[in-house]
């Protein structure tokens, strides 16, 4: 005969196991060292992870630490294992934490970064400065996750004509490094962009390894398109920040320091040109001035002079005249000049002569459609949606 199987409640369990917990004498009150990881203290409690080589525990702590701690150092914590019977999780309640020395994920990447520092690569000098216009960016980084879609989406707010290149790459975990290095090469050996952006969201100092390296500092530092970093949040650092060209606390904030507003740019372009006209209109004016003032003083001469005085008049009314046609000439094919470049640099120009635009739905490489793909279609006029039912190798 089978023995009875119980059947219990899930709080039931819980509360079993909370009993086993709490009973335990050696759980009540013990030491355990480990590395601190994911340090945050939120309303007076400290929450914060602590590890070591292969494992992690959570832990909490209500009380007050004399002494500041942060993610990567080793620490000694005093106090008792507990279960949470809500939430079925097993954690270790902190009444006591003393520090016992930096982590050595810490350490290396202190070490690293002063040997960095002592041979220039963080040096001012050595920066190249963010084009003022970039008409296309290169961005390294995983496709799977937000950072993408955020740095797509504040480059389209502000300038919808601006290309974007992206070198899918691992960003954490064994391999990351070698990709993102893959990346960088790659961009370098096109040619094909105008800045290069490193990108990764939020994650704990141990997320951040592949960019604490010194093979992806030197890799940057040998790059000759200038790079932006922008890995983690506002207050997360890390190496590629220090020898990179620039730093920005986000994602999100590294697209908006790297594009331009297309907006901006045209009513700049408008007050440009508004003030060239409006120079040469005051030129022509103090032409017409002068010579008037020059007609004035040769008419009074010529009332005193003989016919050969007015031949001579009438030579140097001829020769001014001339000049005056000639410079005046010269400011309209000016004028012309930059009224042709200012169409030519307008995009709405080939939409105007018949040209329609035409692009994947979400934004990827047009020689990446599929049948059945959306294409978006703008003209002069209009924004059409369409499917594709055809594709065809030229």
């Amino acid at each position: 005969m089978a023995d009875k199987v119980w059947t219990i409640s899930v709080t039931q369990l819980n509360t079993y196991i909370k009993q086993i917990v709490d009973a335990e004498e050696m759980l009540i009150g013990i030491n355990v060292f480990g590395e601190v990881s994911n340090f945050k203290n939120l309303h007076s409690v400290t929450y914060f992870d602590l590890k070591d080589e292969s494992s992690c525990i959570s832990c909490v702590c209500f009380q007050y630490i004399p002494t500041p701690i942060k993610s990567g150092d080793k620490v000694v914590v005093y106090g008792k294992l507990y279960y949470n019977t809500k939430s079925g999780k097993l954690g270790f309640l902190a009444k006591k934490i003393e520090p016992y020395g930096l982590g050595e994920l810490y350490q290396q990447y202190v070490a690293l970064k002063q040997k960095l520092q002592d041979e220039g690569l963080f040096d001012e000098q050595h920066k190249k400065s963010i084009p003022k216009y970039v008409k296309c960016i290169g961005v390294v980084t995983s496709t799977g996750g937000a950072v993408i879609k955020d740095i797509i989406r504040v480059v389209r707010e502000k300038n919808k004509h601006i290309t974007i290149m992206i070198y899918p790459s691992k960003i954490q975990g064994e391999g990351a490094v070698e990709e993102i290095c893959k990346g960088i090469t790659y961009f370098n050996q096109q040619q094909m962009v105008d800045c290069i952006i490193l990108a990764r969201g939020g994650g704990s100092f141990e997320d951040f390894a592949p960019f604490n390296t010194e093979m992806l500092a030197r890799c940057i530092y040998k790059s000759t398109i200038p790079i932006v970093s922008a890995v983690g949040h506002e207050t997360d650092y890390s190496i590629s920040d220090f020898v990179a060209d620039a730093r920005a606390g986000t994602p999100s904030i590294a697209a908006d320091m790297v594009v331009f507003n297309e907006a901006d740019y045209a009513n700049a372009l408008y007050v440009h040109l508004q003030n060239i006209y409006t120079k040469l209109c005051q030129k022509v004016q103090g032409l017409q001035l002068k010579l008037g003032q020059t007609m004035h003083t040769i008419t009074l001469q010529c009332e005193h002079k003989q016919a050969q005085g007015l031949q001579t008049i009438q030579a140097i009314w001829k020769n001014i005249s001339t000049k005056l046609l000639y410079i005046c000439e010269n400011l309209r094919l000016q004028i012309l000049v930059l009224q042709t470049s200012i169409e030519k640099q307008n995009p709405m120009s080939l939409l105007k002569k018949g040209y329609a635009k035409v692009s994947l739905q979400p934004t990827k490489s047009i020689e990446n459609a599929n049948v059945g793909d959306v294409v978006r279609i703008e003209t002069a006029h209009k924004k059409i949606d369409a499917n594709i039912i055809k594709v065809e190798d030229k």
